[in-house]
């Protein structure tokens, strides 16, 4: 994960996932809902839904697809939360 900021604004974002696809990717839909705004929590829920969307994840015996899914848009979520706090930004609301 990379986050830049740019005032009170995301200039830049970047989310690769592994463990969620036959390889590692990255998901530029949701990189892109955040791109030039101020982070909200309504901004992170459509991030997770565009993750959750974008990724292939395989069902085996350690984890079905549809949990790999909701887990990898609560884990970038959270992650987004901790960068943009990393930055300075303080609590996003």
């Amino acid at each position: 994960m990379k986050l830049v900021r740019e005032g009170n604004r995301v200039r830049e974002c970047r989310i690769a996932l592994g463990s969620v696809a036959p390889t590692p990717c990255r998901t530029p839909l949701a990189e892109a809902v955040l791109a030039g705004e101020a982070p909200t929590d309504a901004g992170l829920r459509e991030v997770a839904a565009r993750v959750r969307e974008e990724i292939a994840p395989i069902s085996d015996v350690r984890s079905t697809a549809d949990y790999r899914r909701y887990v990898a848009g609560v884990l970038v979520s959270d992650a987004l939360r901790a960068a943009w706090a990393q930055t300075g930004g303080g609590e996003i609301a």
